[in-house]
């Protein structure tokens, strides 16, 4: 489950947050299936159905989701980084071929994955306030 796969620009997507909050706590909302529940899919477009997770730093991970018509769609990973007192975050979608690339864009992924991202964050912010 660890093997790293190339980044290819030509085909693949990725996004990045620096997310104010401690590694711990972002890498928790990462790594256990009840957070990631939380925000990896837009919650108004479906849902995850499973997760496999590598639970280490640098690790990938495998999460099938099912969008609001029942079809259910498998993703791969992200990997963190500390940067500062705040985590670095990114998140790439790698593609088999181009045909791949342009149904992830016009499928409105891209913009799925912004939103998923964002619901990180949030819940990551939501699980600060609390240890604080």
């Amino acid at each position: 489950m660890s093997k790293q796969i190339p980044f290819d620009p030509k085909l693949d997507f990725a996004i990045e947050r620096l997310i104010d909050a401690p590694t711990r706590l972002v890498w928790e909302a990462l790594t256990r299936p009840e957070h990631v529940e939380e925000w990896y899919m837009p919650r108004a477009w479906g849902r995850v159905v499973r997760a496999e997770m590598d639970v280490r730093p640098g690790g990938i991970f495998s999460i099938d989701i099912a969008t609001g018509d029942g079809q259910e769609v498998p993703n791969l990973g992200c990997f963190l980084e500390a940067a500062g007192t705040g985590t670095r975050y990114v998140f790439t979608a790698l593609h088999r071929n181009e045909a791949d690339l342009e149904e992830n864009r016009t499928s409105g992924f891209y913009e799925g994955t912004e939103i998923a991202a964002d619901q990180l964050v949030e819940h990551v912010m939501a699980l600060k306030q609390g240890a604080e």
